[in-house]
């Protein structure tokens, strides 16, 4: 097993494998706290 593997399977990481549509970074800095969610009433 190697690092990567044992990081997530035993670690609880979160890591990015490079097999993904979008690098990790590039989700986390698309996120943006200051927009409200969307509200369906």
């Amino acid at each position: 097993m190697g690092a990567l593997s044992f990081r997530q399977e035993y670690l609880g990481e979160f890591v990015d494998c490079g097999s993904g549509v979008f690098e990790r970074g590039l989700v986390e800095a698309a996120l943006d706290d200051s927009v409200s969610p969307l509200s369906f009433d």
